[in-house]
């Protein structure tokens, strides 16, 4: 496929941060990208040789100043699939974006699964007639293939769709969202903006870089949920190096769940999914929860999604997604998070029928996660319970925080030459093959399961009345979108009768982890 390209500073820019230097370094990566790929189109060995190693030691040193994206994956991806020798690595650049990356459009995920494809043939036959296919301009990939303003949710087992969902959605630009970015020193201001944005009585507080709004609570209950957010940012800068943001983190508290989408619409311009509990936006360090008060359980999820991206912005589905939903349920100290059996845990030993293996958990891409039709909410829940259940596997066995650093540091080589499947990573830390560590991992959570089994359902006796209670697992919140209520288990096998005590195990592992609201 050919395009014509266009390199200019000014095609870069959306690439840029703001520095100058950040700018001027983009500018020359792009130039050598562009050189690179004339020589080889050229079939210059020589000259496509030198300019590769002078274009791939800049990317290395760009990624080391300014961390890795999708745009310099991109880059090294699609000239690597010029070269023979570098194909393969070429196509796994590419793939690894396919799976990582949440900004691409429909049209840019085709696209990227053509080069893919070409790339892959290239390697099989070296011979192919479409070798001298142009790859795409990054610009072109950043200008027309990408989605706009995106967030990350959670969500809840509602599956009702909200009242506002099907309201007309106007997007907010990108550049007005990150005009509203704060300093952390102005705390202050953070917090008269997002008032000016809600409501004129709305009421906040402020502490250690967060900035707590809610339209119909007190100051003082903003000021219990800013104190609970920081709570949880010591332990993921502690154990994780997920530092604070150099930006205010303002939060959003709603008292009922469609007020979540009317914020994202008027604040965001976004039409959520249904079930949606929370949402983050990167773009403004913003998020938006049902949470209240001294529970921020659902903001702390999000919490998670909005710092990992400073220095992990590759960071797989199956470790930031299974990392964020079980510190939401966590109770997090000053040095670490103490994970416990959860709902979690409940939603996997109930979905037993779709759980994923370990293979696949950690090849899953992020749609595994999302459910946008009724009938694929089961499998996207059994696909979230998995990934967070497997966090508290790796935590118990003391090797949960090895594992997350050399995922974010071990799976693209420094020098940007080669990959190390997250399989192999995996193995290497738990010292054990992948087949040995499925055993273990259905070993450990069968265990997990006879300390906590299932509530039996006691049927009523004729002609007693009885209330209408929820599965336990269900008073809880939800999991990351568009889940229902699965059906209670009815196995007498299962448990004892009990009809007194509701299953302890359902109940959230810490104080500050909010419930589902009614």
């Amino acid at each position: 496929m050919k395009l014509k390209m266009n390199l200019a500073l000014a095609a870069v820019l959306p690439l840029a941060l703001s520095s100058l230097c950040h700018a001027q370094d983009m500018e020359t990566l792009n130039t050598q990208w562009k050189q690179t790929v004339s020589a080889a189109r050229q079939g210059n060995d020589e000259a496509a040789r030198a300019s590769l190693a002078q274009f791939t030691a800049s990317a290395a040193s760009y990624v080391q100043a300014h961390g890795r994206s999708w745009q310099i994956e991109y880059l090294v991806g699609s000239v690597d699939c010029l070269f023979s020798d570098r194909r393969a690595t070429g196509a796994q650049f590419l793939q690894d974006i396919l799976a990582n990356n949440r900004s691409l459009n429909q049209e840019g995920q085709a696209e990227l699964r053509h080069q893919i494809a070409e790339c892959t043939d290239r390697t099989q036959h070296p011979s192919a007639a479409n070798d001298t296919s142009t790859p795409t301009d990054v610009t072109e990939v950043s200008t027309h293939y990408q989605v706009g303003i995106t967030g990350d949710m959670k969500g809840g087992f509602d599956d009702r769709p909200p009242r506002e969902s099907a309201g007309a959605v106007s997007p907010i630009p990108a550049s007005e969202l990150a005009a509203r970015l704060v300093p952390v020193d102005q705390p202050e201001k953070a917090l008269h903006d997002a008032a000016a944005r809600i409501s004129p009585t709305a009421r906040g507080a402020t502490e250690a870089g967060f900035a707590v709004i809610n339209a119909s609570g007190s100051a003082e209950e903003a000021g219990l949920t800013a104190a609970c957010l920081e709570r949880y940012a010591q332990p993921l800068k502690s154990e994780f190096q997920i530092d604070s943001s150099r930006y205010v983190v303002t939060a959003y508290s709603v008292t009922y769940s469609d007020a979540v989408y009317e914020y994202a619409q008027k604040l965001h311009g976004l039409k959520l999914p249904i079930g949606v509990l929370a949402y983050s936006i990167p773009d403004d360090m913003s998020l938006v929860a049902l949470d209240s008060g001294a529970q921020c359980g659902s903001m702390a999820h999000e919490l998670v999604h909005l710092l990992i991206k400073q220095k992990f912005p590759g960071a797989p589905a199956w470790l930031e997604e299974g990392l964020a939903s079980e510190v939401a349920i966590a109770e997090p100290t000053p040095q670490r998070f103490r994970f416990a059996w959860s709902w979690r845990d409940d939603r996997l030993r109930d979905l037993v029928g779709l759980q994923i293996s370990v293979n696949d958990l950690l090849n899953m891409p992020w749609s595994a996660l999302n459910a946008y039709d009724r009938s694929e909410a089961r499998r996207a829940e059994a696909n979230q319970a998995m990934a967070a259940v497997f966090i508290r596997y790796l935590d118990a066995k003391g090797k949960l925080p090895d594992i997350y650093f050399a995922v974010r540091d071990q799976h693209v080589s420094p020098d940007l030459a080669g990959f190390k499947s997250y399989q192999a990573i995996v193995e290497q830390k738990m010292g054990m093959p992948l087949d040995t560590i499925q055993a273990d991992f259905n070993r450990w959570f069968q265990s997990q399961v006879s300390m906590h089994p299932a509530p039996r359902i006691v049927p009523p006796m004729q002609g007693a009345i009885v209330n209408d209670v929820p599965n336990a697992a269900a008073q809880t919140e939800g999991s990351q979108m568009n889940v229902a209520s699965p059906a209670l288990n009815i196995d007498p096998s299962v448990a004892p009768i009990n009809t007194s005590t509701p299953n302890a195990a359902a109940q959230p592992s810490s104080p500050n982890t909010p419930r589902k609201p009614n």
